[in-house]
């Protein structure tokens, strides 16, 4: 009998000094190509001393997991808590424990490709909204823009959720987790939420869920340099989603770097789609003419991922060439077009002295 259980200790002790080297071994592996990773988690189950293997798959931002358990017999019960300092018990926290994006994916620019293709994918349509110490109270009301076209037809599913401010690898939880008092209301451009005693290190945001028929509220706005009379002239081609607080970063963004609106905007609904957005600019006056192509496009997944906050937002860029030095002023279209939704800008601007 000392026998069996002398070989039940041994294994015991081989399986912790794996899951210790293993658990340093896999940290180097997985922050190095932060791609596929062994997890090894133990802990016991009726008496029973089990080493969970999980293997996590990361493709395109989408993590999948498969796992299969080593079972050895026991004669106490270990605790998850005491193995890794963590709250096993009331939820496993993966996000802490490997500072990953377990959950809802933000795909950086230019990678949202395979979150656009799929039907039922959740996004994050607004800004981020948070409380200083000034603003709490027993109850602060957010009146959170968002970008879906919300209408009649419309089948977005929409919610509010939070995360630690300021941490962009944190795990995005439903409003209701942490506030079980906050309410919503669902308005066509906003959400309206309130929520009691809310933590100055939360910060919150409005997500969707759109159908195959949804489509995204978005501006374009015409951004240039004040025109020198003779000179070239090079002007932006901007898409941001259709709220203020967009507005205002992609303003910031623009005059950062020189340059200011020139056009009114022009709204445009964007579709679920891999098709392309075309810009086109047309009706340029005589004395002008085209360096380069007259017509750009933008990926319908790039104008997916523009969050307010953001200051990567997709544009493109067109370049005039001034022919007759004489002209006073320039004047030309820019239409953009997906799918069967189009808007346009008239551009019309004077040219300055050189020297003025």
């Amino acid at each position: 009998m000392s026998e069996k259980v002398s070989k039940k200790n041994i294994n015991i002790w081989v399986a912790k000094i794996v899951i210790l080297f293993t658990f340093f071994f896999e940290i180097v592996i997985f922050l190095t190509f932060y791609g596929t990773s062994l997890l090894f988690i133990h802990g016991a189950v009726n008496g029973r001393e089990i080493v969970t293997i999980i293997i996590i798959l990361k493709v395109d931002h989408y993590v999948f997991f498969s796992s299969f358990f080593l079972h050895l017999i026991s004669k106490e019960e270990t605790r998850f808590d005491k193995l890794w300092g963590s709250r096993f018990e009331e939820e496993p926290r993966f996000d802490k424990l490997w500072g990953s994006r377990f959950g809802v994916p933000e795909a950086k620019n230019g990678d949202y490709k395979s979150a656009i293709s799929a039907k039922g994918q959740p996004r994050r349509i607004s800004g981020l909204y948070s409380v200083n110490r000034r603003q709490r109270g027993n109850s602060t009301h957010f009146r959170m823009e968002h970008s879906a076209l919300n209408g009649s037809k419309s089948k977005w599913k929409m919610e509010v959720k939070f995360r630690p401010k300021g941490n962009d690898v944190a795990k995005w939880q439903n409003i209701s987790v942490y506030y079980p008092g906050a309410t919503t209301e669902i308005d066509h451009n906003f959400i309206n939420l309130t929520i009691p005693w809310p933590e100055e290190e939360h910060e919150f945001a409005v997500f969707g869920t759109p159908e195959k028929e949804d489509k995204k509220r978005m501006q374009l706005g015409i951004f240039g340099e004040n025109r020198a009379k003779g000179k070239n002239a090079l002007f932006h081609a901007v898409f941001f989603d259709d709220t203020l607080m967009a507005f205002k970063n992609v303003c910031s963004k623009e005059e950062s770097d020189g340059r200011h609106l020139l056009t009114t905007l022009g709204g445009l609904f964007v579709s679920i789609s891999d098709e392309d957005i075309k810009i086109e600019v047309s009706g340029l006056e005589s004395g002008f003419e085209w360096k380069g192509s007259s017509v750009k496009t933008i990926k319908s997944k790039d104008a997916w991922n523009t969050p307010e906050n953001s200051t990567d937002f997709p544009y493109c860029v067109f370049e005039i060439k001034c022919v007759d030095k004489m002209k006073q002023s320039f004047l030309c279209e820019i239409t953009a077009t997906h799918e069967k939704d189009s808007t346009k800008v008239v551009l019309v601007t004077p040219l300055e002295q050189v020297g003025s």
